[in-house]
Order: C-alpha cells, then sequence, then structure tokens
C-alpha cells in the first residue's frame, strides 16, 4: 500500500495574515479620506471620492484575498491531518 501524497498546499498564514493587515489599512484609509475631504457642511467635489472609493474597493479585494487564504490554510492543515491519522491507523 502506497503512502498518501501530502497535498499541494501550504499550512503557512504569513500571506493571509499581511493581506488582512493591508485590507484593514485600506479600508479604514478611505473612510478617514473621505471624512477629510469634507470642507464644512460642503460635500466632496465626486471627483476627489474616486480616490477613496478605489482604496475601499482595493481593501475589499485584499480582505476576500485574505479571507481565501485563511481558509485555504484551513483546509490543508485538516487535509494533512486526515493524512497522518490514516497512516498511523494503516501502520497497526
Amino acid at each position: 500500500m502506497t503512502p498518501p501524497s501530502k497535498p499541494a498546499c501550504t499550512e503557512e498564514r504569513v500571506a493571509p495574515v499581511a493581506d488582512a493587515i493591508v485590507a484593514t489599512g485600506l479600508v479604514v484609509g478611505a473612510i478617514v479620506l473621505t471624512a477629510g475631504l469634507r470642507e464644512g457642511d460642503e460635500p466632496a467635489p465626486p471627483k476627489l471620492l474616486l480616490i477613496p472609493a478605489a482604496w475601499g474597493a482595493l481593501g475589499l479585494l485584499t480582505g476576500w484575498s485574505a479571507y481565501n487564504g485563511f481558509r485555504d490554510a484551513c483546509r490543508c492543515r485538516a487535509q494533512r491531518r486526515a493524512d497522518a491519522n490514516v497512516r498511523t491507523t494503516s501502520r497497526r
């Protein structure tokens, strides 16, 4: 009987953590920038609102990347634990 092969994945969470930090910074920056663009009671010009909107959109995409990275890392860990359990039970 051949031993199960290792899944082609990574258990590392460094990249998803970095993505989450960047995403948080972008979204918070977009909120702060939007609030700072207001001058008194006058709303900001629409062209200036494109910058924080782009930051917010990029932050959401980066957050989605972080979510997928954490999910994939958890799946990989679960798969490796299952493979380890198969190997230990097949040796008995």
